[in-house]
């Protein structure tokens, strides 16, 4: 059988994020590399005519390296989650794989780690954990078992899962995660808020992290800088980014590791723009060991890396940094002002009627009206307003912003007549961005079109 291999070697920067898979398919004695470990798959397309389908298991997340905190320590193990998928050529319903099984081999953990839980879909057999996941095409969720320190385990120490993945109709796929007893806690340095920043100018940004955890991570770190509201600048050459022309994403990778109790930021602060109409925004950090990025985070290896200087880092005292990411939020001088444009509801008693919302928000209803919802089988390419968790007793509702050329509708059935009745309409604003909040509401009037 044709065999798949896939990971990450340890110590080098990851190809793809954690949404990529690395699929190396041996077809008449050629390697062709479809992926790289964690990222999402490749675009599905359809196989020409009279082409044979290729199928192929993706796995779409797998730890490359997994630390299994120590016993009697505050800290929880991360889910062991696998999540799996069918790629290849040919339609979803030709690309099916058949048959697809798991199997999970702990042989490698021995002294060092053992099972203390197996999902009720998965059985242990010895050293083995096997796990049927029947026909699929769509993504698949594994989490196949929770891993505990073995008795007299060490701090420190290494072993290995080995993953094959087997399909009736497709290559295997293999995979191994290394299992090291102990953890890294890794913490980022905080920032107080910043405000009234000029649009236009310069904020500088100097991100740091540490580990308070028990043990190294070895592999190394990578450092995601995200902007909103502003754009960064291209300037490191161990930097990828989301493009060079005022990116607002770079991921740094520093592969020499981070040691159990170091803490370190970067020797020189990333430079953002601040941008010309921004009322607000932020600056933000986050980190990972290299290779194993939250699924959803993460520049790819194809991603441009800058073209000037190697960002370097610089011992800090991380004695007061904390868990998590860090967040840099700022305001500026910029306001904008926010305004309700009002309507009316035109209609005979009894009738329900549906009238645009010119402007969403916050919606009183007029007295003698009832918010009428769309009903099942309903479509509209708009969006209607909806009432509140317990807002009916005071006509309350809220009006989203609808999609562009359809906008927010309205529909009430006029119950009575109520004369002088009128609802409001009143926006979303910010109160330290919005100059004037006296027109940040507006009337919602009737018109009766029956006689009185």
């Amino acid at each position: 059988m044709e065999e798949t291999e896939t990971g990450v070697p340890q110590g080098k920067p990851p190809g793809r994020s954690r949404r990529r898979l690395v699929t190396m398919t041996v077809l008449a004695g050629a390697v062709l590399a479809t992926g790289v470990a964690g990222a999402v798959a490749a675009a599905r397309q359809e196989a020409p005519p009279g082409t044979k389908v290729r199928r192929e298991v993706q796995v779409m997340r797998a730890p490359n390296t997994y630390y299994l905190p120590l016993a009697g320590g505050a800290a929880r193990p991360p889910a062991f989650d696998h999540a799996f998928a069918a790629g290849g050529s040919g339609s979803d319903e030709e690309r099916t794989l058949k048959n697809v099984r798991a199997v999970f081999d702990l042989s490698g953990l021995r002294g060092k780690a053992g099972l203390r839980s197996v999902s009720a879909a998965c059985k242990a057999d010895g050293h083995l954990v096997t796990c049927p996941l029947a026909d699929f095409y769509q993504r698949t969720e594994l989490t196949p078992f929770q891993l505990e320190t073995a008795p007299g385990a060490k701090k420190g120490e290494s072993g290995s899962v080995r993953l094959t993945v087997t399909s009736s109709n497709a290559p295997a796929v293999r995979h191994t995660t290394r299992v090291v007893v102990g953890a890294p806690e890794l913490t980022t340095r905080r920032f107080a808020p910043r405000e009234k920043l000029t649009p236009g100018s310069e904020l500088a940004f100097t991100p740091a992290f540490g580990n308070k955890g028990e043990v190294p991570l070895d592999e190394g770190v990578s450092l995601q800088v995200v902007a909103q509201g502003a754009t960064l600048e291209a300037r490191y050459d161990n930097c990828r980014y989301d493009r060079l022309d005022a990116p607002t994403r770079a991921q740094c990778d520093f592969p020499a590791g981070l040691p159990a109790g170091a803490a370190f930021e970067v020797a020189d602060a990333f430079r953002a723009t601040i941008g010309t109409t921004a009322t607000s925004g932020s600056l933000s950090a986050q980190v990972w060991g290299i290779g194993d990025p939250p699924e959803y985070a993460g520049l790819g290896g194809d991603a441009p890396h800058g073209t000037g200087a190697t960002l370097r880092l610089r011992p800090v005292d991380g004695s007061g940094f904390g868990t998590g990411g860090a967040h840099l939020a700022f305001r500026t001088t910029q306001t904008t002002d926010r305004k309700a444009v009002g309507f009316t509801i035109k209609g005979r008693t009894g009738e329900v009627v549906t009238t645009q919302v010119p402007s969403p928000g916050r919606l009183t209803l007029p007295e003698g009206t009832t918010l009428v919802p769309l009903g099942p089988g309903e479509q509209d390419e708009a969006l209607y307003c909806a009432h509140e968790k317990g807002g009916e007793q005071e006509r309350r509702a809220e009006c989203p912003q609808g999609p562009d050329g359809f906008g927010t509708k309205l529909r009430v059935r006029i119950d009575r007549r109520v004369e002088g009745a009128r609802g409001s309409i009143t926006v979303p604003y910010d109160p330290a961005e919005d100059p004037d909040e006296e027109n940040n509401t507006a009337p919602v009037l009737m018109e009766y079109t029956d006689a009185p």
